[in-house]
């Protein structure tokens, strides 16, 4: 748990993630074990823990016709990411983004608007438009919690982070100041390394930039192949663990692919870490009920 100088406080209490700000805790997001506390499960989606295998039956993390061998340890993820809200409830995401420049500013848009999202999704909406400190220092303070809570200090003490990188002309510009460029999986992973104490390497490399993504998982996998590649700085990865880090994990088809290239390159574990581990449409209310129940409303 860590205080700010703006009184925002993360914790974990009951396996969700809250925020206090301004005396009053805010439920930020559920962490996946305890979608079923009846039984003991990682926070992961992967490889025994029915969070995977609701997943896996709705076929995301799996690639029929590929057969691909999966390498990563884990997938952690301080939460679940709903998509695309907007279309759900008739609102234009401009209005969320508009109020990405604080955080007292989307309680009040989710108090006044009630999307079915949780406050992890708003804020997660907020890191691809900007590139405000306020919302790393928040996201990246769960996913510490949910690092540590899902490894061990061995594992950690011989660990580097590393993201999923962007080409240069894949590279977002901030919202509220149109001369910054940004990627926010490396500006994630910056905050996350500071947190944890370790470092950060950019290993892998975008040879090109791409367009809108691929629907087919499938194709998603087979572009990953063709646009990701490690650096070749000559950095020794034998032995080391990585945690490669990114903002949304949704079929999972890139951090996979890259997740190969680092085991190839010698990496010992691999372990995924996500602000948010999106459902699909067909989800949303069995997620969104049992995040109510446990966490409650803002």
């Amino acid at each position: 748990m860590k205080a700010y100088s703006d009184e925002i406080v993360v914790r974990l209490k009951d396996c969700c993630f809250q925020i206090r700000y301004r005396r009053k805790w805010y439920p930020l997001s559920l962490v996946p074990k305890c979608f079923f506390p009846e039984e003991e499960l990682c926070i992961c989606s992967y490889p025994k823990c029915k969070f995977y295998e609701l997943h896996t039956i709705r076929k995301i993390d799996r690639f029929d016709t590929l057969e691909e061998q999966i390498y990563y340890e884990k997938v952690i993820a301080p939460g679940i990411f709903y998509q695309k809200p907007y279309r759900r409830i008739g609102f234009d995401i401009n209005e969320l983004y508009n109020n990405c420049t604080s955080l007292n500013n989307i309680i009040n848009f989710i108090k006044q608007r009630k999307p079915p999202i949780n406050l992890l999704t708003a804020l997660i909406y907020c890191l691809k438009t900007t590139s405000n400190n306020w919302i790393y220092d928040i996201i990246s303070e769960a996913m510490m919690i949910a690092v540590k809570d899902s490894t061990s200090d061995d594992i950690l003490s011989n660990s580097l982070i590393t993201f999923v990188p962007r080409h240069k002309d894949d590279m977002k510009i901030d919202r509220f100041d149109k001369n910054i460029k940004f990627n926010q999986a490396e500006l994630l992973a910056k905050s996350l390394a500071s947190k944890l104490g370790l470092d950060i390497v950019d290993i892998i490399e975008k040879i090109m930039p791409t367009k809108k993504s691929p629907k087919n998982r499938e194709r998603r996998y087979l572009r990953a192949k063709e646009v990701y590649k490690i650096r070749s700085n000559n950095l020794d990865l034998k032995d080391v663990n990585i945690i490669l880090v990114d903002d949304v994990r949704t079929t999972g088809a890139t951090s996979t692919y890259i997740s190969k290239l680092l085991y190839e390159a010698g990496v010992s574990r691999i372990y995924i870490t996500v602000a948010g581990r999106s459902v699909l449409d067909e989800d949303y209310g069995e997620f969104f009920k049992i995040e109510q129940e446990k966490c409650g409303k803002i």
